[in-house]
C-alpha cells in the first residue's frame, strides 16, 4: 500500500509518484525493524491521536519512504530532520523525500 493511500487524500495541487512499499528483505534486519516500528506506530498508535500533521506526506510516511529509498542510516537521518521541523512555528506543506542521488562508486566509473 502506498503512503498516499494510507495517509489519506493527496495534497491539493501536487502530483506525486508514490510507489508500493518494499517487501521485507532478510539481508537488511535494521531496515526491516525500523519499517516495522513505523508501521506499528501508523496503524496502532497514530489513529488514537488527533490528526494534526503539518506536512504532506505525514512524518511517519516520510520516514518510511526515506528508509526504503535511502537505506536505514540515511533514511533515519532524513526522518529525524523532518521530525525536528515539525513544530508550531513551521508552516508545513508539501515536503517529499529527496530522490536518491547516484552512488559514489557509479560516479567513479564514469571518470577516465
Amino acid at each position: 500500500m502506498s503512503c498516499s493511500k494510507a495517509c489519506g487524500a493527496g495534497y491539493p495541487g501536487q502530483r506525486t509518484s508514490r510507489h508500493v512499499h518494499a517487501i521485507p528483505d532478510p539481508r537488511h534486519p535494521m531496515r526491516n525493524l525500523a519499517l516495522g516500528v513505523i508501521k506499528v506506530y501508523r496503524y496502532a498508535i497514530s489513529p488514537l491521536m488527533a490528526s494534526h500533521c503539518r506536512f504532506y506526506p505525514s512524518c511517519s510516511c516520510y520516514a518510511q519512504e526515506a528508509i526504503e529509498q535511502h537505506g536505514f542510516i540515511q533514511g533515519s537521518l532524513l526522518g529525524a530532520k523532518r521530525l525536528s521541523r515539525c513544530h508550531p512555528w513551521n508552516p508545513g506543506g508539501y515536503d517529499p523525500v529527496p530522490p536518491a542521488s547516484a552512488t559514489p562508486s557509479s560516479q567513479m566509473t564514469n571518470k577516465p
